[in-house]
């Protein structure tokens, strides 16, 4: 991790009432936290943004600009598995965004270190991720910057999703041009680039990520952008099952649903992909999966947070 920026003294009086600060990620001018809030008496963590000589005064701007609209996007939304913000500031020479603390890290470090993730463990997140994408979507607002990174897991199980800073207000069910492009391409869905955004959009990247954390491969793996594009606008992933024997068959059908070129080809919303991603696996694993998710609590919760009074029967495997 590069060396954290030191806290400038316009902010620091601003944040005094955090102790035991502890630099956890850097990236240019961004230093994340984590601290405890004395008075609040919960774990938090802090981003931190710093005017410095690395980049222009206009490039500073834009990125104090892009938190607060994550911020205020983020302060819309009440749901379980989207990290809650608690407080921001802007003063001269940099601004802090105050959130929730969540201790497991990013899913793109999780993968990163594991290779790809055991299909129990990946489904508990895929499902926390889709109630979370849901719920933004019945609050009209689409997600456009989906990505591993974007996914928080916390140590004791369940994953929340934060980075709204590229977020767009739907209309009736899209946004037609004018959607700004996702940071990393790697996720993004065929209509993000010719500028569009629509529910299925976040659809689209969930299954990019799922594929991901289960055979440890991008679904689109193109070193150069031009051949990233075109694979993600006319190209079908290979077969994840090929790549990981131990994968069912049946997965692959539900993963290509998932990042069908076409929105309209997708799953209804993002919970019934999750859905259907467990229900591939073969009866008897799909199963147990299934009851081992729900009796550690994960699963039992739809879009909106609303507690399931029992298991679905009806995974999603139809529209």
């Amino acid at each position: 991790m590069p060396a954290p920026h030191s806290i400038p003294p316009s902010l620091a009086e601003h944040l005094s009432k955090y102790a035991r600060l502890q630099a956890i990620d850097s990236s240019g001018p961004e230093t994340v936290y984590a601290a405890d809030d004395t008075i609040g008496r919960r774990r938090v963590a802090i981003k931190l943004l710093s005017e410095g000589d690395s980049e222009s005064a206009e490039a500073f701007a834009q990125r104090q600009r892009s938190l607060i609209r994550a911020a205020t996007i983020s302060g819309k939304l009440n749901h379980p598995n989207i990290v809650a913000i608690y407080d921001v500031g802007v003063q001269q020479g940099g601004m802090y965004l105050v959130m929730e603390y969540v201790d497991g890290g990013s899913l793109e470090r999780k993968i990163a270190a594991q290779r790809v993730l055991d299909p129990e463990y990946a489904a508990a997140i895929l499902l926390d991720a889709a109630a979370a994408l849901d719920y933004a979507h019945k609050s009209g607002i689409v997600h456009c910057d989906m990505s591993p990174c974007r996914i928080l897991v916390a140590g004791q199980g369940g994953a929340k999703i934060a980075g709204f800073s590229l977020a767009r207000s739907l209309g009736a069910t899209s946004v037609r041009g004018g959607a700004t492009l996702p940071r990393s391409l790697v996720f993004a869905a065929p209509e993000q680039l010719r500028g569009d955004a629509e529910r299925a959009t976040d659809q689209f990247s969930l299954a990019a990520i799922a594929y991901y954390a289960l055979t440890g491969r991008r679904p689109f793996p193109a070193p150069m952008l031009v051949t990233l594009i075109r694979q993600i606008l006319t190209e079908t992933p290979v077969p994840a099952s090929r790549l990981r024997p131990e994968l069912p068959p049946a997965l692959d059908a539900v993963l290509q649903r998932g990042m069908a070129k076409n929105p309209a080809d997708r799953y209804r919303d993002c919970t019934q992909f999750a859905e259907a991603v467990v229900a591939a696996f073969r009866p008897d694993q799909g199963q147990t999966l299934w009851k081992t998710l729900w009796n550690s609590g994960t699963g039992r919760h739809g879009t909106r947070g609303k507690r399931r009074e029992e298991p679905p029967t009806n995974l999603g495997l139809t529209r």
